[in-house]
């Protein structure tokens, strides 16, 4: 459907009006958490104060409105040219945002200025789990110097333009009126206003993500935020040097890394198809041809995921994977042994498990191969979750990007943990009252002779192979089982080797953490 850019001028106007409202009115219109940290909208108040967009009720769509407020250590234009910026802004929330295009540039900025720009963007937005329906938005996004000092982003849905009696075609979720205010201080420091305000169909999403979804830790505000204190305090996305170059490339490839993982587990960026749907024990398995990516030959990149709970808080579960003496216990992708060496280490902001980091795995074994197998790994946590990125190298890929510093050369198929809170924890701190829901995710290339032989028909038989191994999973034998299947491995390729990866490795994982927690129980 098209637009008179006027008609579309009116509509960012309008939802920038209602924003900035949203984010100076306090009393009633907003629900404070119990910590504070957090403000959820009141529906009720809202609905007769707000009618611009607020006038079509759909069966089964709920309403989503968070906001928070934080100070930051960027001033106003430094935040206007990152998230007007849409490379900027994309790298700035990698596990947030996937595809992103600008549609059109309807406006232009004043005098140079950005101040008055007007886009249409077409992006995904997801949650790294298999379980979460990406949203799919084709929004308005508007910048405008409210007063001297004062900034305003906003962005809303086109969809919500009304033409006659009609709107256009409802997807599964509408942005209301969203974005930040962003007040320069006297200090050179800003404050910053983030709401997030969606209306979404719930039947799209999974019964275990609901309640997480419903709180806006999935999509809301205080995600959003959380993140970009913790880039901003890292300079990641400009790309300040923290020391040597060769540290700067590593944080390259590792960048790369992490963006890769989110779009293999959200099926996001590229052209995924599916091959297999998680049902009961089974995997998800994707699939996408690459041609010319770089940091990748081109064949078949396989994807498969699988989501599991776990009854420990997000934190300690985060805790438990970074401990490098316990990772031999869940990692069997990388096939180490007892022993990490850490080689490098990159800090990414004041939390010290923020980091990019590069492991020697059995760098005290026997094996030269194993010596020469090295583990770049990006981590990061924060309140609305955590995530453990990592893809084995050869030593001398990881020497050439320190020393030439070319990482969009060096091929990596990453492998991950992405841990959510359940959002049924219970205000007692003892870490083990209420859950976490992890996501797994494992990526592999398929050799180009083998792309027409590996087919649905190849994952159904994988299922054969996981039903004799997960009999195998129980208690006291689950870390036999670490061994059992890789005799499969062995025979096994494409879908087969990533199936019968993913899932022993999920089983593996829940026992270890129960174990690992029980341990902890008994030790206090």
């Amino acid at each position: 459907m098209e637009y008179d850019k006027m008609v579309l001028m009116n509509h960012s106007l309008a939802a920038m009006n209602e924003l900035l409202k949203l984010a100076m009115i306090d009393e009633t219109l907003w629900v404070k958490s119990l910590d504070g940290s957090v403000e959820t909208l009141n529906v009720e108040e809202y609905a007769p104060l707000f009618t611009q967009f607020n006038c079509m009720k759909f069966r089964d769509f709920r309403t989503e409105a968070t906001r928070v407020s934080c100070t930051m250590i960027n001033n106003s234009p430094t935040l206007m040219e990152i998230l007007m910026n849409k490379n900027l802004w994309v790298k700035m929330f990698p596990c947030i945002i996937g595809k992103t295009s600008t549609v059109d540039v309807i406006s232009n900025g004043i005098g140079g200025s950005k101040s008055g720009i007007l886009q249409w963007i077409n992006t995904e937005i997801q949650m790294i789990s298999n379980l979460v329906s990406v949203r799919e938005i084709t929004f308005l996004r508007y910048c405008h110097q409210y007063a001297e000092g004062i900034w305003v982003i906003v962005d809303v849905s086109v969809d919500l333009i009304k033409k006659g009696a009609k709107q256009c075609e409802i997807r599964n979720c509408q942005r209301f009126p969203s974005g930040c205010v962003v007040q320069d201080l006297l200090n050179g420091y800003s404050k910053v206003t983030w709401i997030e305000h969606m209306k979404y169909n719930e039947n799209v999403v999974h019964h275990l993500y609901r309640p997480m979804v419903r709180s806006g830790l999935g999509f809301g505000a205080q995600r959003w935020m959380a993140t970009l204190q913790r880039i901003l305090d890292s300079d990641e996305v400009l790309f300040v040097a923290v020391g040597l170059n060769g540290e700067k490339n590593v944080g390259k490839l590792a960048q790369r890394m992490t963006h890769n993982f989110c779009a293999g587990v959200c099926g996001t960026t590229h052209q995924w198809q599916i091959v297999q749907l998680a049902k009961g024990k089974d995997v998800k398995l994707m699939k996408r041809n690459n041609i010319s990516d770089l940091g990748e030959p081109n064949g078949i990149v396989l994807s498969a995921t699988k989501t599991i709970w776990l009854p420990v808080k997000h934190q300690r579960l985060f805790e438990f994977l970074i401990n490098e003496r316990t990772r031999s216990q869940w990692d069997v992708f990388s096939n180490i042994g007892d022993f990490m060496k850490l080689v490098v280490y990159i800090p990414k902001d004041h939390n010290i498990d923020n980091n990019i980091s590069v492991f020697q795995a059995n760098a005290h074994g026997t094996s030269t191969n194993q010596n020469n197998m090295m583990i770049l790994q990006d981590t990061f946590t924060d309140a609305t979750g955590s995530l453990v990125v990592y893809a084995r190298m050869d030593s001398l890929a990881m020497n050439m990007v320190k020393k030439i510093g070319d990482p969009s050369s060096v091929a990596l198929f990453p492998c991950g943990i992405a841990i959510v809170p359940d959002s049924f924890q219970d205000s007692n701190d003892n870490g083990f009252c209420g859950g976490s829901l992890v996501t797994i995710g494992l990526q592999m290339l398929v050799k180009p002779f083998q792309n027409k032989t590996h087919t649905i028909e190849s994952a159904k038989n994988a299922n054969g192979i996981i039903k004799g191994v997960d009999n195998e999973i129980v208690d006291d034998d689950m870390f036999q089982a670490q061994h059992d299947f890789e005799d499969h491995m062995s025979a096994a390729n494409g879908f087969d080797e990533l199936y019968v990866i993913c899932f022993p490795l999920s089983m593996i994982l829940q026992s270890a953490v129960i174990s690992f927690c029980s341990n902890m129980t008994i030790t206090r």
